[in-house]
């Protein structure tokens, strides 16, 4: 039975994660797939904390690959053409997969046209309590950038899925050239966005599941908005708006535009749109518990980058 399963290369690139890589290495070695079937691959990208030494414990049961720094891109890349899988998997150092993680990817390739995988994030349970706040907010703003998805029966096509949790066919990861170096967040979703325009099928399986560990201060949840929104503009100067995320801007922007406008008519307009501003943050606050200043800081961030990279000359 085992011998019918096709060889699978997880590629996991790290930098100064010496807190949860021993946690993601342990999970992996831990995989219900067989063992002479599943080949791990550690990129460390020029860590500067103890990981190096963390990795030398499992130099007799994981392949690492020590590069200079250059981004995770670049990392999953250099792990890709040292790959000898058919399919390659995708995760982070800051992650911990599910024991069946790697057997619930391969399911979703049941025919030739399917070319990608992804599956669900989650909380560790160990995570701090800001964290939990981000996941909070990333899962209640999962629907326009896909990047977590709402949980799922059965397996279904997508367009995207995070290269945390990701798996691909080797062959057509190399003719793409694989992740775009430098472009960093967003080079899965740039990837991705390659693999649907010719055709391929992209699919998710919720039973495909990791467990994230997430920023662990507002000062990192900022860099990463600014980041996130910096990239989505590049990317949709580069394709247009093929998001749905692209246009929260525009919405914004002429959503105050119109009260403004519409206030000057009748003050009565500036009530509504005050309630309306009001509902969206009982639906984040009160519904989906996300903290506010969570909330407007990741819009606020987001934004401005996504404005301000869009409207920056080529």
């Amino acid at each position: 039975m085992s011998d019918n399963l096709p060889l699978v290369s997880v590629i996991v690139p790290t930098y100064n994660e010496a807190k949860t890589i021993e946690k993601c290495i342990d999970a992996l070695l831990k995989q219900n797939y067989p063992k002479n079937k599943l080949e791990i691959i550690i990129v460390n990208d020029g860590s500067t904390d103890e990981t190096k030494k963390i990795l030398k414990k499992y130099f007799e049961k994981i392949k690492i690959i020590n590069i200079p720094n250059g981004g995770p891109s670049r990392a999953r890349n250099i792990g890709a053409k040292n790959a000898k899988g058919e399919l390659i998997a995708s995760t982070d150092g800051d992650c911990i997969v599910d024991p069946n993680w790697v057997k619930e990817l391969v399911r979703c390739f049941d025919n030739k046209q399917v070319y990608a995988a992804g599956g669900a994030q989650f909380a560790p349970l160990d995570q701090s309590q800001f964290g939990n706040q981000i996941q909070k907010f990333l899962e209640a703003s999962g629907f326009l950038g896909e990047y977590i998805k709402y949980k799922k029966n059965g397996i279904i096509e997508t367009n995207h899925n995070p290269s945390c949790n990701s798996m691909y066919r080797k062959k057509v990861f190399s003719e793409l050239g694989g992740f775009e170096e430098g472009l960093w967040p967003s080079e899965d979703v740039d990837l991705d966005y390659r693999l649907k325009k010719m055709g391929y099928i992209i699919k998710y399986n919720p039973n495909a599941i990791v467990y994230h560990y997430r920023p662990k201060n507002m000062s990192a949840f900022r860099r990463m908005m600014y980041n996130y929104g910096k990239t989505a503009a590049i990317l949709a100067k580069r394709y247009g708006f093929f998001r749905k995320i692209y246009f929260e801007p525009i919405f914004i922007i002429l959503s105050v535009l119109l009260i403004i406008f519409l206030t000057y008519i009748n003050y009565y307009f500036l009530i509504i749109g005050t309630l309306l501003i009001l509902i969206v943050i009982f639906y984040f606050n009160i519904i989906k518990k996300v903290n506010l200043s969570i909330l407007f800081l990741a819009l606020y961030e987001w934004n401005r980058a996504f404005i301000l990279e869009y409207l920056r000359k080529i």
